[in-house]
């Protein structure tokens, strides 16, 4: 039976009570990997509790890799909680209400807070963790450039993946681009984020978007085989992910330039119609969490 511990103060080694809202993490010794499951009570969407969970997980996971107070970690998983809903994407009622506020600040932070945490999962917080989403429910926008973030993407038949800003006249501003472009075509790229529609896992595992296609329900086995293959085969893997990040690489600099972009478009080009249409699907995504 495989051994699994839910993140206790203890595991950091801090006296101190340690708490991570709308976050639950597990360690799996077994296989030597740290699971993340998004978990948010309200809408499961990137609102800044979670971010900012995140970030502190994050910080304290590094600082016991580095200093050897929890156990050896090789492996950081990315998942879901949330039944049905990997996660929405952006928080829309930040987004409207800075729009609203004419808080250009207000929404820069709120982007940056987003792309730290994605590109710590694309560098594997720096001290060479290999990364991996397990996708059991729909990843919309953010949502799905979160995904798209980490190592290898393994997701259940028959979710629905996209980025469906361009129906409020915005577009996906935390990396997508830059992400896709590891994985696909100029031409492909163009058709996911112009049309703003909504694929299912099967579609994108065809395109190439997703490594990896599973049954409903085999996900955490599913990361388990996977992890066991990318052990005996090591060396291939480490060379590949060696390769990407030399001739692949993501900067932070340059998805700090693309969210300056996209802050400046959301100020220049939302209108009182497009606001509109983001209370409709804030709506829609609080009832999908009901």
């Amino acid at each position: 039976m495989i051994e699994t511990m839910v993140v206790t103060p203890t595991f950091y080694g801090d006296t101190e009570l340690k708490q991570y809202p709308d976050l639950t993490t597990e360690y799996v010794q077994e296989y030597k990997a740290a699971f993340f499951y998004m978990n948010s009570a309200a809408v499961p969407c990137f609102s800044p509790k979670l971010l900012r969970s995140i970030k502190k997980f994050f910080s304290d996971l590094t600082y016991t890799q580095k200093n050897g107070t929890g156990p050896d970690i090789h492996y950081l998983v990315l998942a879901s909680k949330n039944p049905g809903i990997f996660n929405l994407g952006g928080d829309l009622s930040v987004i409207k209400e800075c729009v609203l506020n004419k808080d250009r600040a207000g929404l820069y932070e709120y982007a940056l807070s987003c792309i730290d945490v994605l590109h710590q999962n694309i560098s594997g917080l720096d001290i060479g963790l290999k990364t991996i989403s397990l996708v059991q429910g729909d990843a919309l926008g953010g949502g799905l450039e979160a995904a798209l973030s980490s190592d290898y993407i393994i997701a259940e038949r028959g979710v629905k993946l996209g980025f469906p800003e361009s129906i409020f006249n915005l577009y996906p501003g935390m990396g997508a681009f830059n992400l896709l472009s590891r994985r696909i075509g100029l031409k492909h790229i163009r058709e996911l984020i112009i049309e703003g529609r909504l694929h299912t896992s099967d579609e994108l595992f065809e395109l190439g978007v997703i490594d990896e296609l599973i049954e409903p329900g085999m996900g955490v086995d599913a990361v388990y085989k996977h992890i066991k293959k990318a052990e005996r085969k090591s060396s291939s893997y480490n060379f590949l992910n060696k390769m990407q990040q030399k001739y692949h690489p993501i900067e932070f600099k340059e998805l700090e330039e693309i969210i300056q972009d996209w802050v400046d478009c959301a100020f220049s080009n939302i209108t009182k119609e497009n606001l509109k249409m983001m209370t409709l699907l804030r709506t829609r995504q609080q009832n999908r969490r009901k």
